[in-house]
């Protein structure tokens, strides 16, 4: 398995979610954010790596449970549980097809004691642009943009 945050994470907390994106363009950087939650302390981690075999710089901060809890309550609200990792990847219904192949993939991991998702969606604006009727991807972005609006307010 390919995950930052399963590797050098997954057995410091009792649940995590981590976010980072992708793209051919960023190379070997890593950006990844993760928040883990062990008994009552909360942790909110930014890993970031600009090279390969280059030390990554982390930097890590304890942030209010309660608030953490919000934010998992607003995803829950969102319809983030519920996402399906097909719907959110599919270039075409019916017989129309829409390909991108130069873009950002968004990535969240959940990781608890006994399990391991995946929810990711590469370029979910562009794809609910093209296909409206995607409603799991409209989800997806109004769940990134909670997650991402959680982070500017904690880092």
């Amino acid at each position: 398995m390919n995950s930052i945050a399963f590797q050098e994470y997954a057995n410091q907390f009792d649940f995590l979610i981590a976010y980072s994106k992708s793209s051919y363009w960023y190379g070997n950087k890593i950006d990844l954010n993760i928040i883990g939650i062990l008994a009552d302390e909360c942790t909110l981690i930014r890993y970031t790596k600009n090279e390969k075999g280059i030390l990554p710089f982390i930097e890590s901060v304890q942030i209010n449970t309660s608030s953490f809890n919000s934010l998992l309550n607003q995803l829950t609200k969102s319809g983030f549980w519920n996402l399906s990792l097909d719907s959110l990847n599919q270039t075409c219904i019916n017989d129309d097809c829409f390909v991108i192949t130069d873009g950002v993939g968004y990535r969240f991991e959940i990781i608890t004691k006994d399990a391991f998702r995946v929810v990711s969606s590469y370029m979910p604006e562009a794809y609910l642009k093209q296909f409206p009727s995607m409603t799991q991807r409209k989800t997806f972005i109004d769940c990134r943009n909670i997650f991402n609006k959680f982070l500017k307010n904690n880092l």
